[in-house]
C-alpha cells in the first residue's frame, strides 16, 4: 500500500511526457483511482491526474475518472 501511495505522489511531481509514455502514466493513474481499495492511493492518484493534466493534450480520460471519483463512497 505504501508503495502505491508513494508512486502516485511521485508521478504528480515527475516531468510530463517523457519518451511519449504519458498515455501509459495516465492510464495507470486512472486505474488506481477507479480500483484501488486504499483511499489514500485513490486520493493521490486523483491529485496526480489533475497535476499531469495541466500539461496534457488529452484530458478527457482524466476528466471522466475524476468526475466518477466524486461519487466515491467514503
Amino acid at each position: 500500500v505504501n508503495a502505491r501511495r508513494q508512486a502516485a505522489t511521485l508521478l504528480a511531481d515527475m516531468p510530463y511526457g517523457l519518451e511519449g509514455r504519458e498515455p501509459l502514466v495516465r492510464e495507470a493513474l486512472v486505474q488506481r483511482l477507479e480500483q484501488d481499495p486504499d483511499w489514500l492511493v485513490r486520493k493521490r492518484s486523483a491529485r496526480a491526474l489533475a497535476v499531469r493534466g495541466l500539461g496534457d493534450t488529452s484530458v478527457e480520460e482524466a476528466r471522466r475518472a475524476l468526475c466518477a471519483a466524486l461519487s466515491d463512497e467514503p
